[in-house]
């Protein structure tokens, strides 16, 4: 044990020493954090039942202690990792192609889901669902804060059925059934393909099978569930592309293949251009060498491509009269602005006048959460419109708050995204919905069949829905260890395949309407099978080596 401590810091360069220590010092901090907070599960909790207590000398000896154990952890999970590579150097493998083993996975995964489907056909519909429902039918304006694509969608299904909601939901229920199988299915069949180890392969099948967390969100009928399939399918076309150390994209079927994943991420929720601009870029400077070469073509048709949809997003939409709402960009800004208020910080006469035009002072004082912007932004006396048309105005009081009040906005930011980073705090709120919304029946249209209870008398959903809640920063946590084994691995080309997911993570970190809610970064649940695998995934010049 001791020779492999030994060289596993002479293999390890000074980049991950760095980032190493900074993971370990990230991960105690915020356990310490958690052990200081007093915490509230009501999503509409108040300030004064939400709070940190203050640091005590103690609790730095805590601190410390969590810092070692922390740092020991990751030191042994290294050295699994090193054994594993020293392993698969002396191996061979060659699995051939073979369509049928994709479509045999294909097969299993609807079987190992049909339990779930047949108890709550056509699936749960959610709050969000609802309302693009009520906008597909003409009963709101259609706007794009409930992204557009998937609100079309639902409302090209019900017309196809005349107006029944129920079957033109229950269509959308079978093309996410089928969406997310394919893309499930492909990345265990890409895994294969790429000579991924058996347990790798076995653990990412039944993950995909049985992980209740997997089917319940197949059939939750909100846009949060088919993006994060895309976002999945985006993973693979990025890992394809590592595979191949980019030159699959001198293609032009490949260049297509990845512009047609960005545009679902895109358009499948608003964050979506921030991931894949932002993916695009890192891709063009690690490949940076072959962009007058080989890449030259995907340089322009990816760059081309995300300026489209950005134009479609903003100046098109606008002039259609499609907008998204301003509160939900400017949510934790908000709430910071909010939360000194609520709790008498600095704050002169004339920020208090202009917050007034947004929503009156005593309102805020009275309705403030610090959990969720909900609290404010749909209080009848919240001004959307001036919030809208005064953006720059409000930015700049809320940097001069910032100036006056850095403490407040510190314990807001935590507490308005706790859910996101504390591995410990989680509720109920907006986790999975995989029946009707408080179960109503029907609710907003539709109505669900249990062909299970129909037929046999009883109904298996107490069993199908008793999970135990786990927190959304958990999984985010476990992609960052699999970032940092990589950076420890020095497969830098790897980490690619980790960034859309994080990416997604970091957007919800800066801009979260919301402290609890899984589905917004369900992404990172999916991508647990990859976090093992990530760090030691070998490129197609490796993989020929090894074999000769």
């Amino acid at each position: 044990m001791k020779e492999d401590i030994i060289e596993n810091y002479k293999n390890s360069t000074w980049i991950y020493r760095i980032c190493k220590i900074l993971f370990v010092i990230a991960f105690s901090f915020m356990l310490l954090l958690d052990k200081k907070l007093v915490f509230n599960p009501n999503i509409y909790a108040k300030i004064s039942e939400v709070y940190f207590n203050k640091i005590t000398v103690k609790d730095f000896i805590y601190f410390l202690g969590i810092v070692i154990l922390a740092y020991v952890i990751l030191t042994i999970i290294e050295i699994i990792y090193n054994k594993i590579n020293k392993k698969e150097t002396e191996e061979k493998n060659n699995r051939k192609t073979n369509i049928g083993i994709y479509f045999i996975i294909f097969v299993m995964l609807i079987l190992a889901w049909s339990p779930y489907i047949l108890s709550a056909f056509p699936g749960g519909i959610y709050g969000d669902t609802g309302v693009s429902i009520n906008q597909s039918i003409g009963l709101d304006k259609i706007d794009n804060h409930h992204p557009l694509l998937y609100t079309l969608s639902i409302k090209a299904s019900i017309d196809l059925f005349d107006g029944d909601i129920t079957r033109g939901m229950g269509l959308i229920s079978i093309i996410q059934i089928i969406a997310m199988a394919g893309v499930f299915s492909y990345l265990i069949y890409w895994l294969y393909k790429r000579n991924a180890k058996p347990i790798i392969l076995i653990i990412t099948m039944a993950f995909f099978m049985f992980f209740k967390l997997v089917p319940l969100y197949v059939m939750s009928n909100w846009k949060d569930s088919i993006f994060s399939a895309a976002l999945l399918a985006y993973v693979i076309s990025i890992m394809e592309i590592i595979y191949q150390d980019a030159k699959n994209l001198n293609k032009n079927v490949e260049i297509l293949k990845y512009i047609i994943s960005m545009f679902f991420v895109a358009f499948l929720r608003n964050n979506g251009i921030y991931i894949i601009f932002g993916t695009t870029i890192l891709i063009l400077i690690i490949y940076r060498k072959q962009i007058k070469d080989n890449l030259k073509k995907f340089t322009i048709a990816s760059l081309v491509s995300i300026l489209v949809f950005y134009c479609i997003q903003g100046p098109i939409y606008k002039k259609i009269g499609v907008s998204t709402e301003s509160s939900e960009s400017l949510g934790i800004p908000l709430q910071q602005i909010c939360y000194v208020i609520t709790k008498d910080g600095k704050i002169n006469d004339k920020q208090k006048e202009f917050m007034n035009q947004i929503c009156p002072i005593d309102v805020i004082k009275s309705n403030f959460s610090p959990y969720i912007v909900d609290s404010i932004k749909w209080n009848e006396n919240f001004n959307e419109e001036f919030l809208s048309t005064h953006k720059k105005e409000f930015i700049k009081i809320w940097f001069q708050i910032l100036i006056q009040n850095p403490k407040y906005y510190v314990a807001e930011y935590l507490l308005n995204t706790l859910g996101y980073w504390d591995i410990n705090k989680i509720t109920s709120n907006s986790y999975i919905q995989y029946l009707n919304w408080n179960n109503e029946q029907p609710f907003a249209g539709v109505t669900q069949r249990n062909f299970i209870e129909e037929l046999t008398g009883k109904s298996i959903v107490p069993q199908l829905t008793n999970i135990r809640l786990i927190s959304a920063a958990l999984w985010a946590w476990l992609s960052l260890l699999s970032f940092v084994i990589t950076i420890k691995n020095k497969r830098y080309k790897n980490l690619l395949i980790l960034v859309p997911a994080l990416l997604n993570w970091g957007t919800l970190m800066i801009a979260t309407p919301i402290a609890f809610t899984l589905r917004y970064v369900y992404i990172l649940v999916l991508m647990v099978p990859l976090t093992i695998f990530v760090p030691i995934m070998k490129n197609k010049e490796e993989e020929e080596k090894m074999i000769k």
